[in-house]
């Protein structure tokens, strides 16, 4: 194979594969990654994009020498990506969880810098979740710029893009006291709330996560209506998905009320036995901070260890 073909048709295979979302045999994608590897000195700066994207796509593992260079190269040539190029680089590196050099991205950061007021909803999504989930944090300055341009682009997210950005934000520590960042979480949270109902039920726990991370509380934005949609049926909820959705909810300083009020406090009643000493403390807790009422205190027994749940 590498005797066969050249850097471009290398290229052009990797990027098609991902392109139709066509995973071929774990042999013929090792050695065209290895032909691929052999040319990547002439592989153009869309080339790199492109096959660390569609390698993503196809879920490779990451693996040998081909994905260290690929990395490489791209940060030596950042200048030339397109917004849609950088974005998707960055989103790639995340998802195949590769740990690149701080270097590396910072080098790729900085080159989107500029670029950030032409990147449309799904790259700023896909950029910011790719810092979170790298761990590299940007400077504060960076934050602002990203922020900017996501709140200009504020109506053309969609309602889940805007979600998972909310809580990528927040894992970043966007600053509530920048112009832009503050814009930015107020605007979204008057949208997200409007359009609860339409959030996938993960996305909807980032929003609501989100901006509890923030401290950001109902009467300071509109966020009753997202609480309310997240509070809904937590009798389905397991023991700790309910302690953890309670311990949002002392957070932002958020009670249900009316029948979820009475479900929530039911739903308490009958999961918190199934949860550890410890971690029905925390729900009681959270219960007294939000103003429910607290279910009787289990007697005590023998051992000081509950069975656990899962």
């Amino acid at each position: 194979l590498p005797d066969q073909v050249g850097a471009q048709a290398c290229a052009n295979v990797i990027w098609s594969l991902g392109r139709l979302n066509c995973r071929p045999s774990s042999d013929f994608l090792r050695l065209l990654l290895k032909a691929s590897e052999q040319q990547l000195s002439e592989f153009w700066p869309r080339n790199l994009a492109n096959s660390i994207w569609a390698c993503a796509k196809l879920r490779c593992k990451p693996d040998g020498i081909f994905f260290r260079r690929v990395v490489e190269q791209l940060a030596a040539n950042a200048a030339a990506l397109t917004p849609v190029e950088l974005s998707n680089s960055l989103w790639a590196m995340a998802k195949l969880g590769l740990s690149p050099a701080p270097t590396v991205l910072s080098e790729l950061a900085e080159a989107s810098r500029q670029q950030l007021p032409r990147w449309k909803p799904q790259d700023l999504a896909n950029g910011v979740w790719a810092f979170s989930a790298l761990r590299f944090q940007p400077d504060g300055a960076y934050l602002e710029a990203l922020a900017k341009s996501s709140h200009a682009s504020i109506d053309r997210f969609k309602p889940d893009e805007l979600a998972m950005s909310m809580r990528s934000f927040s894992q970043l520590s966007l600053s509530q006291h920048g112009e832009h960042g503050s814009a930015l979480l107020r605007d979204s949270a008057e949208r997200l709330s409007a359009e609860a109902s339409k959030l996938k039920p993960e996305r909807l726990a980032d929003a609501v996560v989100a901006f509890a991370e923030l401290a950001f509380r109902p009467d300071e934005v509109p966020l009753q209506q997202l609480l309310s949609q997240w509070a809904g049926r937590p009798a389905s909820l397991p023991p700790r998905a309910l302690l953890s959705r309670l311990e949002v909810f002392a957070r932002v300083g958020h009670c249900p009320s009316g029948d979820a009020r009475h479900a929530w406090e039911e739903a308490a009643r009958i999961q918190l036995s199934k949860l550890s000493l410890d971690e029905e403390a925390r729900a009681r807790t959270a219960l007294q901070k939000i103003g429910l009422n607290l279910p009787p205190a289990v007697p005590a027994v023998s051992t000081t260890v509950r069975p656990q749940v899962a």
